[in-house]
């Protein structure tokens, strides 16, 4: 599952600040002083997750992510991982971005493990496998969920409890808007229900009115999986 947020000025989204608080809390509670961010995405999350370690570490394919990483003096990989690292981290972080094709999961994870030192930390946080509410309209609205997202999610399980103990946790993040037809448009995009499936609009629309509206406009909550293993 994927949320699907073009930009829109009359909407609201507390994902990297939920996550970001989210990550904190695992290194404080761990002590980590080294963290390893791989798929750091545009500097939002990476710059001020960087502050709060002695030794950050990113890894990024989109150059143009690169760049920015590189302006914020961070010290970035460039590349898709599994990439060529010889040091392990307290933590290593995984988040939202997972390989989108199965068979490059095992590899992808099974390095990644490989990066945690002894007494660390691997960090997953993730929607797939979520059974969130945008899985929920979408079985109310098309009749049937997202089964890729649930075989993606179970595969990765199954390597992962290879590593060790899995603990399980879960955050909400919230997109808020005081106009239907702006939370429309983004919970349509995240369904792939494109301009033209009027039946399918005009019932997310009476769903969202039902369900997802209050005194100040729109509300849309968006689970994320917190999945850990210590090694």
């Amino acid at each position: 599952m994927n949320i699907l947020i073009v930009m829109r000025p009359t909407f609201k989204y507390d994902q990297k600040a939920v996550l970001l608080r989210t990550v904190r809390h695992y290194i404080k509670k761990t002590g980590a002083t080294s963290l390893l961010d791989i798929g750091a995405g545009d500097g939002t999350l990476a710059i001020p997750l960087s502050k709060s370690v002695k030794t950050y570490i990113a890894v990024e394919n989109n150059k143009n992510n690169v760049k920015k990483l590189r302006e914020a003096n961070l010290r970035v990989i460039s590349g898709k991982f599994p990439v060529s690292i010889k040091t392990t981290f307290d933590m290593v972080l995984i988040s939202h971005s997972l390989p989108e094709t199965i068979g490059n999961y095992k590899k992808f994870l099974n390095e990644a493990w490989r990066k945690v030192r002894n007494d660390g930390l691997l960090l997953i946080i993730t929607f797939k496998g979520s059974n969130s509410k945008l899985e929920w309209l979408r079985k109310k609205v098309i009749g049937k969920t997202n089964l890729e997202d649930e075989k993606k999610y179970n595969t990765m399980i199954n390597i992962i409890k290879k590593f060790g103990v899995i603990k399980t946790t879960y955050v909400t993040s919230k997109i808020r808007s005081d106009k239907e037809g702006v939370m429309l448009d983004i919970l349509c995009d995240s369904l792939g229900v494109s301009n033209k499936e009027d039946k399918y609009r005009d019932d997310i629309r009476k769903i969202i009115r039902r369900y997802f509206k209050d005194s100040h406009g729109f509300i849309f909550p968006t689970k994320h999986i917190v999945l850990t293993v210590k090694k």
